[in-house]
């Protein structure tokens, strides 16, 4: 079984556990394909570090965010 269906079966479980102690379970599912393209970086970049992201939360979405490039290859041509 591949390790996401773990991961699955492991917060199903966990979310089970919790909500039979009592709690509220809280999830966040994030589509991050598109979201920052249509974002400018910078501003996102500064309001990660005004709300207290920590550096490698932040360092990482900078390189992910920064220096990227897309190119679509359509009837045997490439885009710049």
């Amino acid at each position: 079984m591949p390790s996401i269906h773990y991961a699955l079966l492991e917060a199903t479980n966990n979310w089970a556990f919790s909500t039979d102690q009592g709690n509220v379970n809280a999830v966040v599912f994030l589509d991050l394909k598109k979201a920052f393209d249509t974002m400018d970086h910078e501003i996102l970049l500064s309001k990660l570090n005004a709300h207290g992201f920590g550096d490698s939360a932040h360092t990482w979405f900078k390189s992910y965010v920064r220096n990227r490039s897309q190119r679509c290859f359509v009837n045997s041509h490439l885009s710049d």
